[in-house]
């Protein structure tokens, strides 16, 4: 089992290192020295069984403040995913509740004072790296490290402070090529002044009809997004190993195609091929949806946060520039997303029963560039930093339509 797990570890680290589109820009937060030193320390010490395996993992890979990395666990791992039943959002030294799902002990509203006796930042003092998305509170993801804990401290919103011991509870894997979905009810609200589009929780890939529907919304015309975002470069790293990888979905996706499809599949494979080993190549795109027309002169307001994802980013792209234009008037309210959209074209590779490596093979031009917004995300027009007075209202919708009302 050890051997197992030394060889999954030393190819996520090759493959992080020689095929993932995010180096070299990545490289910087890449301590593959000290990591190896962890895992190495607990093994010595009989530690390292499968649980604090993934969870060793899991935190090496959000390091990279990359949300296209994940690392997807079989259900015949003995270790499962979990999470802490709630989730947490950071305010001055402590975290509030914002969610509550499974653990209903927890109240919205309750801070977490203490995490296992110390304060949230000391647990960043000893880790390797940054495994809650980086310094800016507004963007820091907490959850994970708090289901990790053994018992917290909370204090409710009476004074009252308890000791709680920390429940886990099996948690659902997202892959980054998930499937597309639907826009969440009531994302689009359409009033007689202006249109207001939550992006807060869009799917990491929009389905057609959502994604119509918002462009609808926001364009006041038909038009093709290629002549508002012109000719798109990017960059994909076709090594040996992402071109067999790649090869090997298409030739999957194949056998349920049409016969239409197949043909496009199989032009696919070949021009793979062609460029098996090549490296990084830039190549260019065109987005050539037609959609829009149901704007009559509103201005948009795009509400964001760090759980924006690629498919939100990306709205907020085509907004922007249509604003640019003078199509529209756009404004983005709330915090700065996830930073997703800078990388691509995920990637699934299995080494085992257990274990399965997701990660992206291209990047966009600004991205290889080292001016992508991965890490930090795409900056809102109006800022909104969070406060436990969000525990209670909805801020950043509140101040959203301040801004349109006047």
């Amino acid at each position: 089992m050890a051997e197992k797990r030394d060889r999954v570890l030393k190819a996520v680290m090759a493959a992080l290192e020689n095929d993932y589109a995010g180096m070299p820009e990545k490289a910087l937060l890449n301590d593959t020295k000290q990591w190896l030193t962890a895992f190495g320390e607990a093994w010595k010490a009989g530690r390292l069984d499968d649980a604090l395996f993934v969870s060793y993992l899991t935190q090496y890979l959000a390091t990279f403040q990359d949300p296209n990395l994940a690392l997807l666990v079989s259900d015949v791992c003995p270790c499962q995913p979990w999470s802490c039943g709630f989730s947490v959002r950071r305010f001055g030294d402590e975290l509030y509740v914002t969610e509550v799902r499974e653990d209903e002990r927890f109240t919205v509203g309750d801070a977490l004072v203490l995490l296992n006796r110390s304060i949230p930042d000391k647990h960043l003092d000893y880790a390797i790296g940054n495994p809650v998305n980086g310094d800016d509170p507004d963007r820091q993801l907490w959850d994970d490290l708090v289901s990790r804990c053994a018992h917290v401290l909370v204090r409710h919103a009476d004074g009252t402070e308890e000791d709680v011991a920390v429940r886990r509870f099996r948690r659902s894997q997202v892959a980054p090529m998930g499937l597309p979905g639907a826009l969440p009810d009531g994302a689009i609200v359409e009033r007689g002044d202006a249109v207001v589009v939550d992006l807060r929780r869009v799917p990491r890939v929009l389905d057609d009809a959502s994604c119509d529907r918002v462009l609808a919304a926001l364009l006041p015309e038909r038009l093709s997004i290629a002549d508002l975002m012109g000719d798109e470069a990017v960059f994909t790293n076709y090594t040996a190993d992402n071109c067999a990888i790649r090869r090997s979905q298409l030739e999957t996706l194949r056998k349920g195609a049409s016969a239409c499809e197949r043909a496009w599949v199989d032009e696919e494979i070949e021009r793979i091929g062609s460029l098996e080993g090549a490296g990084m190549v830039r190549e260019v795109e065109r987005d050539d949806r037609v959609a829009g027309g149901a704007n009559a002169g509103r201005p948009v307001v795009l509400l964001t946060d760090v759980t924006t994802s690629a498919a939100g980013e990306r709205i907020v792209q085509v907004a922007r520039a249509a604003a640019e234009q003078g199509l529209v008037e756009v404004h983005v309210v709330g915090r700065a997303t996830s930073g997703a959209i800078d990388y691509a074209n995920p990637l699934a590779v299995s080494f085992d029963e257990f274990y399965t490596f997701v990660y992206p093979m291209s990047k966009s031009e600004a991205a290889a560039r080292g001016e992508g917004v991965s890490g930090r995300g795409v900056e809102p027009d109006v800022a909104v930093p969070f406060t436990p007075d969000e525990c209670r209202e909805d801020r950043v919708r509140k101040r959203a339509l301040d801004l349109v009302c006047g």
